[in-house]
């Protein structure tokens, strides 16, 4: 192997390590997003979602902007409902340095004072690297089914994080 065909290796290798980080960096954001959800925590919900971002969780018109999403969750998130997130199945494609797209699935358990239910959902969405960080800048939830579920009230605080708060 040449001095030239080496230095073309080593550019496609740079260049595959760039992508799979950026892959794995979108994952890893997802599963924040879903922990934060799952322990009740909206600032830590709102802090994936970029400053500009689109939520569209269906019914309603999108919420627009970090500060929005994160005052979303926080209405959304309480201390009388749980729920248990299992996302699986990403395709993410980076269209750029900055942008990328995904797909995800969600298997979703929510549990109320006065009622339970597992859902499934699919997560579209679009990716931006802000500030040296990858964050959604637009989700859409489409609603794949919903099954309502018997179950006794939970009470008390959340116990499910992982961190012991």
């Amino acid at each position: 192997m040449d001095n030239d065909e080496l230095t073309r290796l080593v550019l496609k290798l740079q260049q595959q390590v760039r992508h799979l980080t950026a892959v794995e960096a979108i994952h890893r954001l997802k599963y924040r997003y879903w922990r934060a959800v799952h322990e009740g925590k909206p600032d830590a919900v709102g802090a994936c979602f970029s400053r500009n971002a689109e939520f569209d969780y269906g019914g309603t018109e999108p919420v627009i902007g970090r500060e929005k999403i994160t005052q979303f969750f926080a209405n959304a998130i309480t201390s009388d409902v749980r729920v248990v997130l299992h996302g699986h199945n990403p395709e993410i494609e980076l269209v750029s340095e900055l942008r990328a797209t995904g797909r995800w699935q969600l298997d979703n358990i929510r549990v109320g004072a006065s009622s339970a239910f597992r859902m499934g959902n699919g997560y579209v969405e679009e990716y931006l690297l802000e500030d040296g960080e990858w964050k959604v800048d637009k989700s859409k939830v489409q609603y794949l089914y919903l099954e309502p579920i018997k179950t006794a009230p939970l009470a008390g605080p959340n116990s499910f994080s992982a961190s012991g708060d």
